[in-house]
């Protein structure tokens, strides 16, 4: 568990290590519940005040989808840019520092780490493997199983590359294209889930006694069940 979450805090870049928030987290959580309580009268909704508890948990897994995603972006011109680099004649490490210099983060970070680790001994292939598991993007396993077969077999691994990146381009405007055509759907399945929960939220801060009238009539018709 603590090995997933510090993951997650490496993907979304975040300074703070899991040692630190890991502990606070069920106190936020009691404290939600408890001001939810006082709040609301009713102990059943001040469960959600858990959720408390879970922020810095969704803060991380937003900013690291939000990473992840700009990563995503970025990939189809750094492969272009690691195919021109070929083309010209230079070595793939090169190519690689090209991509580290000229793009920010997350990608010429992560790519510098590429660089780092290769210039500490690893080797490419090694490297890329490290790179694939430290950052989650499907895409970028194209690049490293690249990368190994030219380096087992040979071939032009710039035309590779051209080709992969025209290959993410499509999906991209596809997935886009996707997302437009089911805009209508998925709002309308956000209201439906959402209104029941606003509706008894309102129904008990506006006339909390409905509640407890329920529940009240509820023990007399099951004891008038028994006599």
């Amino acid at each position: 568990m603590m090995l997933k979450l510090d993951n997650l805090l490496m993907q979304a870049k975040c300074p703070v290590p899991s040692g630190r928030i890991s502990p606070p987290c069920p106190g936020a959580g009691f404290l939600g519940v408890f001001l939810l309580s006082i709040l609301l009268k009713s102990f059943a909704l001040s469960l959600v005040g858990i959720c408390f508890g879970l922020l810095p948990f969704f803060y991380a897994k937003v900013k690291k989808d939000r990473r992840m995603k700009k990563f995503e972006e970025q990939l189809p011109e750094a492969l272009e840019l690691l195919a021109r680099s070929l083309r010209a004649g230079h070595a793939l490490t090169g190519g690689m520092q090209m991509v580290a210099q000229e793009f920010p983060d997350p990608l010429g970070t992560e790519f510098g780490r590429v660089l780092a680790q290769i210039s500490l001994g690893v080797s490419v292939e090694q490297a890329l493997k490290n790179l694939t598991e430290r950052v989650d993007c499907p895409d970028l396993k194209f690049l490293t199983v690249s990368v190994l077969i030219q380096r087992e077999t040979g071939g032009n691994l710039a035309e590779i590359l051209d080709s992969i990146g025209r290959l993410i381009r499509e999906r991209f405007k596809l997935k886009g294209r996707i997302r437009t055509l089911s805009a209508e759907g998925r709002l309308s399945a956000v209201i439906l889930v959402l209104l029941p929960m606003f509706v008894a939220l309102a129904i008990t801060v506006l006339n909390p006694g409905t509640s407890r009238y329920s529940e009240a009539t509820r023990r007399v018709n099951f004891l008038s069940l028994w006599r």
